[in-house]
């Protein structure tokens, strides 16, 4: 997921530094300016973004833990979203997958997965059954959220 941000950070970031004009790359380039995590942005920069509800808890939790166990933090979620996307992708649901992996605890996350698996294993669904896959997933992560 190496991509620029459209909102003025992200992956690979360069900035200027005004008094030494030298370029430099972002310590933690998974975080952009606007306080996102470039790492789960759906890039949908003219739509509301559900994952700006977010942006203070994370600055608490890095001021609380550090920027290093944030980091860490993000780094599973990135992964589980890969996952997301690489099992239960019916072409419609990325931007879903990106807001969930932005919002939800990674312990959530994580069991849903493990979940709709189990499930999909266990109803024998055809594993090129992409929109029933999505489906169980997407039901067993809102009974997992609520």
């Amino acid at each position: 997921m190496n991509r620029p941000c459209p909102y003025g950070g992200g992956i690979n970031m360069k900035y200027s530094n005004a008094e030494s004009n030298k370029n430099l790359i972002k310590k933690y380039p998974s975080i952009g300016v606007c306080g996102l995590d470039c790492g789960l942005c759906p890039k949908e920069f003219f739509s509301r973004h559900l994952s700006c509800k977010k942006v203070m808890w994370n600055l608490n939790f890095i001021k609380t833990y550090g920027i290093g166990k944030f980091m860490e933090q993000q780094e599973c979620r990135i992964k589980l979203l890969e996952t997301m996307i690489e099992n239960f992708d019916d072409g419609r649901s990325r931007s879903f997958f990106c807001k969930a992996a932005a919002l939800h605890e990674v312990a959530i996350l994580s069991s849903s997965i493990e979940k709709a698996t189990r499930k999909i294993n266990t109803d024998n669904t055809n594993r090129n059954d992409t929109k029933t896959k999505a489906k169980i997933f997407k039901e067993i992560l809102y009974e997992m959220a609520l």
